[in-house]
């Protein structure tokens, strides 16, 4: 099992740079079905699911041209996260997922 600490550590040298990031956030918004498509992760992150678990349907108006909006300023973060959870069962990440909850 991974140590809280080890996984902690791990998705911290996944993030951005706080100049990185600050960079990032001058990038556009883009569409649901924008982020849904052009930045899947082969094999990884299911954008669309993400969304609806956020309460955020793509059939949802308010930007342009009627389409909902997000803006993901760290792209490669979720591609990182899905190479690495390929690597952990889910059983080495119980003890994270306990922290986390004890902590909210």
């Amino acid at each position: 099992a991974d140590s809280v600490i080890e996984v902690e550590t791990k998705l911290a040298t996944m993030h951005l740079t706080h100049s990185d990031e600050r960079a990032a956030r001058s990038l556009p918004p883009l569409s649901v079905e924008q982020v849904s498509k052009g930045m899947s992760v082969a094999g990884g992150f299911d954008w669309l699911s993400f969304f609806r678990l956020l309460g955020v349907s793509p059939s949802v108006n308010g930007g342009p041209n009627d389409e909902k909006v997000v803006r993901v300023i760290d792209v490669d973060f979720f591609s990182k996260l899905c190479d690495w959870l390929s690597t952990r069962t889910p059983q080495s990440l119980i003890p994270y997922i306990r922290w986390r909850y004890l902590d909210a």
